[in-house]
């Protein structure tokens, strides 16, 4: 069971102890659907598309939730059962008629869709720059919005990157993102008043477990095992993780917002953000981040006693000052150790560029949420658990899951074992695994929603 304490209020008296993470489902307020829609999603059974399917399958408007996906028998977890109202129809990128088919009836669709490993080894090793490939799932995005815009529609959210950019320069990983905002956009205003769109821009996502979260559990998970660990760049950048439960709400308040349907346009209601920073409410810096993962698992090892516990060094933090280019072949073997990627370069450039946080002031984001989130007006008040001031940063965004606090809640478990990224999304053992079945042609490329 997690022993979740907030220790500190505005008062600075205790605000809440619970044994179960459901206890932070739903804070503060969430758009309902201001009349009957249908809503697809691409992977409702993925990662983030569970929660967004759970929200959406709650608001009694929804009359269909319709899940896009390419694989129809993927099972759902025990903490999000599958909507009663949900229907399931192929993802079929080479065939814009059955795409069209797949979204007739549709009034609001919500995009998580991306695909990390594919056929494309060129694309699948992470090239950079201008030579790099373009990659398959961008193709796929635009090849979804053409298909949404001629089935008529209305609303389009895509789930993106915090600081997307068409710059040569910047990872493929974000640039693909940028390209598919773009290509959504320009088909916007192709369709004029009768398509309108929304971008929500997560980093690093966490979920209500560790298996949940790869990104934050596998660095756990070398934090319990390795002497130093080695930072991208100067440590000093930020990095800004989101609960997905955070995230899931802004996707559906954000695609479900009063107004935001052309034909609810002139209703009264405020105009939607077209862009949406999903951070977390602490801007952490790399090395605060990297200090609250090891810390956390280092001091959970030593309360469990053991000669061995007590002796191990805490691990010590080693930022590089080296571009990403330097670094990645110095942390690559692990990549070939732990037969998966755990790092490409992409990944550690996000880093060293400053790219894992918002763009925005603290301000302006608090701002964004009060829009999102507002006090009254067609919205249904949920739930909510107060949030204590944060720990670090200047970020304290009412109503929102703190990084930090989950990290200490979970240490115990946190990285005491190793999350395959293939094995997880693939029907295979591993890396080595999925590169023999591609060029076996037995597998494909696989598509991961966020």
């Amino acid at each position: 069971k997690l022993q979740f304490l907030y220790l500190i209020g505005e008062a600075g008296a205790p605000l809440l102890h619970t044994e179960h993470m459901a206890a932070f489902a739903h804070p503060g307020v969430l758009h309902r659907a201001a009349r009957p829609v249908r809503v697809a999603i691409t992977g409702a059974a993925s990662y983030s598309g569970r929660y967004m399917s759970e929200l959406l399958a709650s608001d009694p408007n929804v009359v269909e939730v319709r899940s896009m996906t390419n694989h129809p028998n993927r099972k759902w977890s025990v903490e999000n059962a599958k909507p009663q109202n949900m229907t399931t129809v192929p993802l079929q990128f080479d065939d814009g008629a059955v795409l069209r088919e797949s979204l007739r009836g549709i009034d609001v669709l919500i995009c998580t869709y991306w695909t990390r490993f594919s056929e494309d080894e060129a694309a699948h090793a992470g090239a950079q720059g201008a030579d790099a490939p373009p990659h398959p799932a961008v193709t796929h995005v635009k090849a979804l919005t053409d298909a949404a815009v001629a089935a008529g529609v209305q609303r389009m959210i895509y789930v993106s990157h915090t600081k997307p950019g068409l710059d040569p320069a910047i990872p493929q990983y974000i640039r693909g993102k940028a390209e598919c905002e773009a290509y959504i956009e320009s088909a916007a205003r192709r369709a004029g008043a009768g398509f309108t769109c929304g971008f929500v821009r997560p980093c690093c996502i966490f979920g209500d477990t560790p298996n949940e979260s790869i990104v934050v559990n596998n660095t756990a998970y070398l934090a319990r095992r390795l002497p130093v660990l080695l930072l991208a760049g100067n440590g000093r950048n930020v990095f800004q993780p989101v609960h997905v439960r955070d995230l899931a709400e802004m996707c559906v308040s954000l695609a479900l917002w009063p107004g935001g349907l052309p034909e609810t346009a002139n209703e009264g209601y405020p105009t939607p953000p077209r862009f949406l920073d999903a951070v977390g409410p602490e801007k952490l810096s790399i090395t605060e981040f990297m200090r609250v993962v090891r810390d956390a698992v280092y001091d959970a090892e030593r309360a469990k006693g053991g000669v061995l516990a007590r002796l191990r060094p805490r691990p010590v933090l080693l930022a590089s000052h080296l571009p990403a280019g330097w670094i990645f072949p110095l942390v690559a073997p692990l990549n070939y150790l732990l037969d998966d990627v755990f790092v490409e370069q992409g990944d550690l450039q996000i880093l060293t560029d400053n790219l894992a946080g918002s763009a925005r002031t603290p301000a302006a984001v608090r701002g964004d949420l009060a829009r999102l989130f507002p006090a009254g007006g067609g919205a249904a008040v949920l739930p909510r658990y107060p949030t204590p001031p944060a720990p670090v940063g200047d970020y304290n965004l009412w109503g929102r899951r703190p990084f930090t606090a989950w990290v200490q809640a979970n240490a115990a478990e946190l990285g005491t074992r190793y999350l395959n990224s293939y094995a997880r999304y693939y029907d295979c053992s591993g890396m080595r695994d999925f590169k023999r079945r591609v060029a076996q042609k037995r597998i494909g490329g696989g598509a991961k929603s966020a």
